[in-house]
């Protein structure tokens, strides 16, 4: 049975654009823009990982989860790649590289939120995963600080043993130093290089830094 001529199209057209996209990670524009803006990507990202890991785990959406699953390094990475797509220097590359898709956009949204909070996304999937990415970040950085949320209620607290409070003060300044999952492999060594979606010890372990470090974050909010 043949394969419906517009799949056909779609499945060359993401191959081609997919080695478009591999090109553009390899050529000189992108390693300069990695050279120059490396600390502040870098600091931008910490930024953002600290924010989602202040979430209860319920309440995170499932980009930010994500990317506090990855590792660091492929946090950055991620990042890095982001940024340069949704730079001027990245649009040059794309228009000289044929990716005719950097003219288009992936994501159309509407501007009047439902209730006050629901933004709604109309996302073509014919897009390049990147350029997806690059614009989800665009619509969450433009439309989020516009939603008013509820402050988070004061639950009761249990007072610590002194060896874990001194775990989560270590856990504290492990994540805001090297990021969640790093915290997770210094102080439980038994998860060291074990990832969280595909190993439930692990996971258990992470949620534990991550309630350790909203603790913190809670205590010191306002100070």
């Amino acid at each position: 049975m043949s394969k419906p001529k517009n799949l056909h199209h779609h499945t060359q057209k993401g191959l081609k654009n997919r080695e478009r996209f591999k090109l553009m990670w390899r050529t000189r524009a992108f390693k300069r823009f990695c050279q120059e803006n490396r600390e502040r990507v870098r600091e931008e990202l910490d930024a953002r990982l600290r924010e989602y890991a202040q979430k209860p785990e319920a309440e995170r959406e499932r980009h930010e989860q994500a990317w506090l699953d990855m590792s660091p390094e492929k946090a950055l990475d991620e990042a890095l790649k982001a940024a340069f797509a949704g730079s001027w220097q990245g649009e040059q590359v794309m228009a000289a590289l044929g990716i005719a898709e950097a003219q288009k956009r992936a994501i159309s949204c509407d501007p009047n939120l439902e209730a006050g909070k629901y933004l709604y996304l109309r996302i073509d999937l014919t897009m390049p995963k990147e350029r997806i990415r690059v614009e989800f970040e665009r619509c969450l950085a433009e439309f989020y600080p516009l939603v008013e949320r509820p402050p988070i209620p004061p639950r009761g607290q249990a007072i610590m043993e002194p060896d874990e409070q001194d775990m989560m003060f270590k856990a504290y300044d492990l994540v805001e130093q090297r990021g969640v999952l790093q915290a997770t492999w210094e102080l439980f060594p038994e998860t060291k290089g074990r990832y969280p979606h595909n190993d439930l010890a692990t996971d258990a372990r992470r949620q534990q830094v991550i309630r350790w470090h909203a603790k913190v974050n809670r205590s010191i909010a306002d100070l």
